[in-house]
């Protein structure tokens, strides 16, 4: 299905049920980045630990070889979003609105895991 939506279709993004950090490094793999899709599988979600889905990250980063219509990788998973997640939001804010910063600190600092153990962070927060 997903060959079928971006070659027949023309469809350019792929949202994943994965965490967004995990994405980002996803993205950079499939749009002909450093990596190894097997790692990156490894990387992720329990659920997607297989060789299928390390095949379709290949697929896709053979797909957009050579491509200015390069397909993205985006994961989506709000629930299980970790420290790199807020840092690199923070990174960004910090380097295009540094006057902005203190005022996002305030928002997401108080939702921020407190550890790299995401579902000890879900259990607290719950």
């Amino acid at each position: 299905m997903l060959r079928f939506l971006v070659e027949e279709r023309g469809f350019r993004s792929v949202a994943w049920e994965e965490d967004w950090a995990t994405g980002q490094r996803i993205d950079r793999y499939i749009r002909g980045g450093a990596g190894d899709a097997d790692v990156l599988v490894g990387q992720m979600l329990a659920q997607w630990h297989s060789p299928k889905v390390a095949g379709v990250l290949r697929w896709i980063r053979a797909y957009n070889a050579g491509r200015r219509d390069k397909v993205r990788f985006v994961g989506v998973e709000y629930y299980l979003t970790g420290q790199l997640a807020y840092d690199a939001v923070a990174a960004y804010v910090a380097a295009r609105a540094p006057g902005r910063l203190a005022e996002l600190r305030a928002l997401l600092d108080p939702l921020r895991p407190a550890t790299a153990d995401v579902f000890a962070h879900i259990q607290w927060y719950i």
